[in-house]
């Protein structure tokens, strides 16, 4: 398994241009939710504009996930100039319209059955912290205020009473450990759709399937991957004071994210495709 990370690294490292579309996209997608924000005021416009977020979104992931894809494979080829692997990694965003035309498709109906999924287990996660743990018995008009800044925040949470305060600690470990279940579970979900079906609805099962099937190894994959964004993120407390150190670190979160990806397609290769040829 640390071969893998240190495979992966290198992976990323020598690619370092799949960064390039994660950058653009996450800029396009600012620039275009603070446009509809201020234009957007009718349901028609409302409804043409998550129609656009949606193409958008499966655009992208069909082209960056075929990308990574690519690197992956890439990966195994012996180089012996610098300059000859360096022109390879460039040529990946050629790849881009590739990409899109063999996965566009099913990253759409991906985002849908994604979104089907999210909004099906927070309900049932609500339901059970709620007959578990029980309500903090508050207004939502009072959460509008506190959800603004952190100031507010801590604020909110110093005038909670002692109950509130026990039950709001149960609430967020229940939180974190059904969004670490979830992200678990569908780990794999895209690679699968990549390396073996296109058929997002099939593809799904199939990831999860191959979760259980090597659950050790996927549970080591997936508890390393924690441990780097919980360190990645107590580092990003402190670089909020200073923008410099700030900006580095949006630098090094966005190379985790590439780092991420790369990872989780590598172990799918590793574990699940090279069987498949042997």
């Amino acid at each position: 398994m640390i071969k893998l990370f240190k495979t992966a690294f290198g992976i990323t490292y020598y690619n370092i241009i799949l960064a390039t579309p994660l950058v653009l996209f996450l800029v396009i997608i600012s620039m275009y939710m603070g446009f509809s924000k201020s234009t957007v005021d009718t349901l028609p416009e409302m409804l043409l504009s998550g129609f656009t977020l949606w193409f958008m979104f499966g655009a992208f992931f069909a082209a960056w996930f075929y990308m990574i894809k690519k690197a992956v494979e890439g990966s195994k080829s012996i180089y012996i100039l610098d300059e000859d692997q360096a022109k390879d990694s460039f040529k990946l965003l050629k790849e881009i319209p590739t990409g899109i035309g063999s996965y566009f498709l099913s990253f759409l109906g991906g985002i849908i059955l994604f979104v089907i999924i999210l909004v099906a287990w927070g309900g049932l996660i609500y339901n059970v912290g709620q007959a578990v743990i029980g309500g903090l018995n508050l207004d939502p008009a009072q959460l509008k205020e506190p959800l603004s800044s952190i100031q507010e925040l801590s604020i909110f949470i110093e005038n909670l009473s002692p109950e509130q305060l026990i039950k709001l600690s149960h609430w967020s470990f229940l939180i974190f450990v059904s969004n670490a279940i979830f992200s678990f579970i569908l780990m794999l979900w895209a690679p699968e759709i990549l390396f073996n079906d296109k058929n997002p609805l099939t593809a799904l099962f199939k990831s999860i399937k191959k979760i259980f099937i090597k659950f050790g190894h996927s549970l080591k994959l997936f508890i390393y991957v924690m441990f780097l964004n919980f360190i990645l993120s107590f580092l990003n407390t402190f670089a909020i004071v200073n923008p410099v150190t700030y900006f580095i670190m949006m630098l090094v979160y966005f190379y985790f994210l590439v780092y991420l990806v790369v990872l989780v397609f590598l172990y799918y290769e590793r574990e699940f495709c090279q069987e498949n040829k042997e």
